[in-house]
Parts: structure tokens; sequence; C-alpha cells
């Protein structure tokens, strides 16, 4: 077992999540694993910083025929604070 993965046991295999290996964009990955062992993309959630702006990116793996992600949501980390602290 992959002491950076969580492994949940599901209807049909396991649903995975674990730590992204690239030191230059930290986050997770969350993939459907079968009982074969056969594994395919959920999603994608990582942290970055350009532009002067700090951002967690989430990439969505809607279309299981394909392994580009089809659909990118950005979150700004400052809106996040904002969300929860108010401004401050």
């Amino acid at each position: 077992m992959n002491n950076n993965e969580i492994r949940v046991k599901v209807n049909g295999g396991y649903i995975v999540a674990g730590k992204l290996m690239d030191p230059n964009y930290p986050g997770v990955y969350v993939t459907f694993e079968t009982n074969d062992g056969d594994s395919i993309d959920i999603a994608v959630v990582e942290s970055k910083v350009g532009n002067h702006e700090k951002t967690i990116d989430t990439y969505c793996y809607e279309n299981v025929c394909t392994e580009d992600w089809t659909h990118k949501y950005t979150l700004g980390i400052k809106e996040i604070y904002d969300a929860l602290y108010g401004g401050n």
C-alpha cells in the first residue's frame, strides 16, 4: 500500500485519493480503481502561484473515454480567506 494514498472500498472497486508528487504543484488526485486494479482519473486538485495570485485549480475528468480533463475550476486563495474571515 502507498503511504501517500487513502483507499475507500466502494461498489465495484475503490475510490483512491493520493498526494501529487510534483513539488511545483502540491495537491491531491482522486481516481476510481476497479477490483481488477484498473484505474481512471476523477479529479486533480493542485495549488500553484502565478501572476502574483495564489490559486487552487481543480481539473475534472468527466469523460471516461479520454485521458484529458474536461473542466477546470479555479479558486483564488484570497477569495477563500475573504469568505472565511470577512475580508480581514
